[in-house]
């Protein structure tokens, strides 16, 4: 073996401590496997060399192959920094490899000290010597680099591994170093850090990585997944891997996950945290997942029915959709667009629940920059209807980048408001408080006196409207045919755009009260006929056979949005010079809920 571990001393001007760097992840709010996720894609993701990054997760038991692991890493950090170090890496022991494909690698000098050339990146140093850092890429993910402190705390060992393949001076150069993070400690009247590496020892004492031969021969002896062709990019290995702890059902106490449960669990908080890059034509990011060489099936959020609608919330603000936050100083700051989908009892998702950001049925808006990487959930008012759900997105705009970004804690898991300059502050509170004023109006409905609905009469235990912003056309709702196109255009598989009903709301029109919804025709061919289906909704289901004394509601008008009328009744034809968005006016019944379908046809069928 080539390399060995080196601790380092404190230097006379003070260093950073190994302690310091990992409490400065806080205590998330997520698990930390969660976390795990979302730090390593996010790296992947401002690394990236084209379109598209390819992403993977690999549990792999070492087995046989712990010999060698333990003769290269298991001696050298004393147990004074990491507890336990020396018997970490046995046949049972397990690491957790994180890699891309599809980025520039580790780029730039392997010395802190040494400044990059133009346009060579300083990623190594940034990611293996350096804590805090601003970002250097554009629109990234990243802020200050403090949350790879994650890669260290899922490790029993404090210890991760690093295999690189970069372009230096035009060609592939393949590096290969490891660093721990462990309590700082005094030997022999020597205060030390706690952060060693472990590296080939250059002239000066220093560790410097392993570079091409000598990396290939060690990875070999390792068994590591290396590189083919051209390719370059990063693998991880989080060395003695934690996967955290669980509470058993039956009694309550605190279990460590199998490594299946942990693949499972890592698998589903991809389709969590990351379904933004898992979407669009083509996909941002391609990702993997494997326990010991097996494939885990990662829930394609497109169908998954908690997911789905969050997917084609996003779909729609892609395409220029939704709702736009501005501000008069300032100019966009983001855009908000909400998906409503019937509920189908039972259908919970096919994610694993504990990576789930919340229970039952959603009535959330994923928050994210305009990298599309997803910050949080925040919760918004339950609808009135609870036989619907909702999923929204908002998305900040690229101006706004650096005051939503500068909110943001290591974790990148929240805005937090506190201790931002004024200007930041107004932007990121702003933009908290109009989302929230926008679900309200959607889905708080409020009677003609404005007090709140609910609670009256036998038949339902609220007043409420429904408009799903389903998909027109085809037998049913959406929820029962499958996903749809997001967008105003063709999606991926070549089908015609399909039209898009909005949330509703309700209006008083000369004291009385109706319901208004949107109906966007935006690039869908104009030779349909729309006909407008309104049902009375009783206990969560919709009711053909009405209640003695009740009539099925009327479509009043199809009009334009200024409120000019087009049509009486619940039919009207598309045709050429139909607005690109219409609203469908249906009257309210009290004291029940009012679902509103719309079907489409060729005009002349």
């Amino acid at each position: 073996m080539t390399g060995k571990w080196w601790s380092q001393p404190f230097a006379e001007e003070g260093s950073a401590t190994a302690d310091g760097i990992l409490r400065q992840l806080g205590r998330p709010g997520l698990d930390e496997l969660t976390v795990l996720v979302r730090e390593a894609a996010q790296n992947s993701w401002d690394a990236r060399a084209n379109s598209r990054v390819d992403f993977s997760v690999g549990l792999r038991r070492l087995g046989e192959q712990s010999t060698a692991w333990s003769e290269a890493f298991g001696t050298g950090i004393p147990a004074l920094s990491v507890n336990g170090f020396e018997n970490a890496l046995g046949p049972q022991s397990h690491v957790i490899r994180i890699s891309d494909r599809g980025t520039v690698g580790l780029r730039g000098p392997i010395r802190a000290s040494v400044p990059p050339k133009a346009g060579e990146g300083n990623d190594f140093v940034q990611f293996l010597r350096n804590v805090g850092e601003p970002r250097d890429s554009a629109l990234g993910g990243g802020t200050y680099g403090f949350g790879k402190g994650i890669l260290y705390r899922v490790s029993r060992m404090s210890s991760i591994l690093v295999d690189t393949r970069t372009i230096v001076e035009g060609r592939l150069q393949r590096r290969l170093m490891a660093a721990s993070l462990g309590r700082r400690f005094d030997r022999d009247d020597v205060r030390f850090t706690g952060r060693h590496w472990w590296g080939a020892i250059a002239d000066d004492g220093i560790p410097d990585p392993l570079i091409d031969e000598e990396a290939q021969v060690l990875g070999s002896l390792l068994g590591l997944a290396g590189f083919s062709g051209d390719d370059t990019g990063t693998d991880v290995y989080i060395l003695d891997a934690d996967f955290g702890v669980a509470l058993d059902d039956s009694d309550d106490d605190p279990v460590e996950p199998t490594p299946e449960e942990a693949a499972k669990f890592i698998a589903s908080a991809i389709s969590w945290n990351l379904w933004p890059k898992m979407i669009g034509n083509p996909a941002g990011m391609s990702f993997h997942v494997d326990l010991d060489g097996t494939a885990i099936p990662i829930p394609d959020p497109t169908t998954d029915a908690q997911l789905r609608p969050f997917t084609k919330a996003l779909e729609m603000v892609r395409s220029g959709g939704g709702h736009q936050y501005r501000r008069a100083a300032y100019g966009e700051i983001g855009r908000l667009a909400v998906e409503t989908e019937l509920i189908i009892p039972g259908v919970l998702g096919s994610t694993d629940s504990k990576a789930r950001a919340f229970e039952g049925p959603s009535h959330h808006v994923a928050r994210m920059r305009d990298a599309e990487l997803i910050v949080d959930y925040i919760e918004g008012p339950a609808p009135v209807d609870v036989a619907i759900k909702y999923g929204g997105v908002f998305r900040a705009s690229q101006q706004a980048d650096d005051e939503f970004a500068a909110a943001e804690p290591p974790t990148h898991d929240n805005w937090v408001e506190q201790g931002l300059s004024p200007s930041a502050l107004s932007i990121v509170r702003g933009a908290r408080q109009w989302i929230r004023g926008r679900l309200r109006t959607m889905y708080e409905q409020t009677a003609p006196s404005g007090t709140a609905i609910g609670g009256l009469g036998a038949l339902s235990s609220r007043l409420a409207i429904l408009a799903p912003a389903l998909t027109a056309g085809g037998a049913g709702p959406e929820t029962e045919r499958g996903p749809r196109e997001g967008g105003g255009g063709r999606g991926s598989s070549g089908r015609t755009p399909t039209i898009r009903i909005g949330p509703p709301h309700l209006e008083d029109r000369g004291g009385t009260r109706v319901i208004v919804t949107e109906v966007s025709l935006a690039g869908v061919d104009r030779q349909r006929r729309l006909t407008c289906s309104p049902a009375v909704v009783v206990d969560g289901g919709r009711e053909s056979n009405l209640p003695v004394g009740l009539s099925m509601p009327r479509v009043l008008s199809w009009e334009t949005g200024d409120g000019q009328v087009l049509v009486l009744g619940e039919t009207f034809d598309v045709v050429s010079g139909t607005p690109d968005n219409v609203v469908v006016v249906v009257e309210l019944l009290p004291d029940v809920v009012t679902r509103i379908d719309v079907k489409e046809s060729g005009l002349h069928a």
